[in-house]
């Protein structure tokens, strides 16, 4: 690895030592940033249709650090003309400084037309210097470091404009950083090809493993059999001795909803309460996430092994969760409990048909009945689902366990080369915009 011929100290701990000729500064000495606040601000009147109306740019456009511009919402010409200072330009700058995704950056290019942005936002304008290496600093760890230092909000994550601009960086002269910028644009642009080839395997392996589950929980594992029409369109035909039923006649009771209780407590001793959060990709319990309701308020909401929860609204509608730990634990709210009758369908049964193709046609299909993504337990009771003989669902369980471990292992491998390729390239950047590493 090439060095600078001599370093001086920053005078910041977190930046440490920097090549003798480069500067340390504020982010207000480097651009000016505009958000749309007061009068700029918005309400859902001034959104229109496409065509009508500027785009209207949101985190949701932002991803791995580029634009994307499939999903868009529009604003009225008129308030797009209001606020000519946060009129989005190829080269401008975003970051978010408001809600989850805050200290999230994305250079801007190749934008399809007049473009704004939404009040979550600020944007970098009159750069001096080059407007690549800024995209670069703020991507860096240094700032991002300096952006949980100064996140503030009680419920909502809000960073204020004037702790964005007294954050501290190192500035190379002019010509370094075209350099800078030019070899870290061909070295991410390298890396992020092999992210997208392993996402895409991911993508891959995922549709085949929900490919392999539905087949099995739709038409069992002999292919020989005698096949009958379901009646239901996204089942399709099953092995001719099965049953299609609804789902509330094979559970032993009416489905539950969970405790509309905070989740505050951090008591090991008191029964883990379990949120939509805290469940895995892979339908596991996260440890990191703990929180636990006190014994009086948990007991009309404790889970037996074998329970199978469904999460009923927001972005995780539909998810489910198979309950088989040796602890005690109770379920949040927007949970609600399944408990199998064992004589008709074995638990796991139920949770590996909730992860096949025809379960997530069955939700569409319900989404396209409301313009609110909601599943409640009266509409979870009443899906069918195939019912084949005991014997044979404890089969199929043991085949599509065996075969979605194979799956979850290839995915698990894929996602810790991303999660590698991910930290190679921060570390790259940062090693570079603060000189540890010299640029030819």
């Amino acid at each position: 690895m090439e060095q600078y011929n001599s370093y001086r100290d920053s005078g910041v701990e977190w930046i440490g030592e920097v090549p003798s000729h480069w500067n340390i500064c504020k982010l207000k000495h480097l651009s000016h940033i505009f958000g749309r606040i007061g009068f700029r601000g918005y309400n859902q009147t001034d959104l229109v249709g496409e065509g009508e109306g500027a785009i209207t740019l949101s985190p949701s456009n932002m991803q791995n650090g580029k634009m994307n511009y499939d999903k868009c919402s529009y604003l009225s010409w008129y308030k797009y003309n209001e606020s000519p200072e946060i009129k989005i330009y190829d080269g401008d700058i975003l970051f978010v400084k408001t809600g989850s995704t805050f200290g999230k950056v994305s250079y801007v290019a190749n934008l399809p037309m007049e473009a704004t942005i939404n009040p979550q936002i600020v944007v970098f304008k009159n750069i001096k210097g080059s407007n690549k290496y800024l995209y670069y600093l703020l991507s860096n760890e240094i700032v991002q470091r300096q952006v949980s230092l100064t996140v503030g909000g009680s419920t909502i994550p809000t960073l204020l404009q004037e702790n964005i601009l007294n954050y501290v960086v190192p500035v190379a002269p002019k010509e370094e950083q075209d350099a800078i910028a030019s070899y870290l644009d061909k070295k991410c642009s390298e890396i992020d090809n092999v992210i997208s080839a392993q996402q895409k395997r991911i993508a891959l392996l995922r549709e085949l493993k929900q490919s392999v589950i539905t087949h099995a929980v739709t038409k069992g594992l002999n292919p020989n059999v005698e096949m009958k029409d379901s009646g239901v369109e996204w089942i399709g035909k099953i092995p001719a001795s099965w049953d299609v039923v609804h789902l509330k006649r094979i559970l032993r009771e009416r489905m539950q909803y969970g405790a509309n209780e905070p989740a505050e407590s951090d008591d090991t001793t008191y029964p883990r309460y379990i949120r939509i959060t805290d469940i895995t990709a892979n339908g596991e319990l996260r440890p990191e996430t703990f929180k636990s309701l006190e014994p009086s308020k948990a007991k009309d909401y404790l889970l037996d092994k074998g329970d199978v929860l469904f999460a009923r609204s927001g972005a995780t509608v539909g998810k489910t969760f198979l309950f088989n730990a040796d602890i005690k634990a109770c379920y949040a709210g927007y949970l609600i409990k399944a408990s199998c009758d064992k004589r008709r369908m074995l638990p796991e049964y139920l949770y590996y048909y909730t992860q096949s193709g025809a379960y997530e046609c069955w939700k569409n299909s319900v989404f396209i009945q409301s313009t609110i993504q909601n599943i409640g337990a009266d509409k979870y009771q009443m899906m069918y689902i195939p019912v084949p003989s005991k014997d044979e669902q404890k089969q199929i369980v043991e085949y599509t366990m065996r075969k979605s471990q194979i799956f979850d292992a290839a995915i698990s491998k894929a996602q810790h080369q991303v999660e590698l390729l991910q930290e190679y390239k921060q570390s790259l950047i940062t090693e570079v915009v603060t000189g540890k590493r010299k640029v030819s």
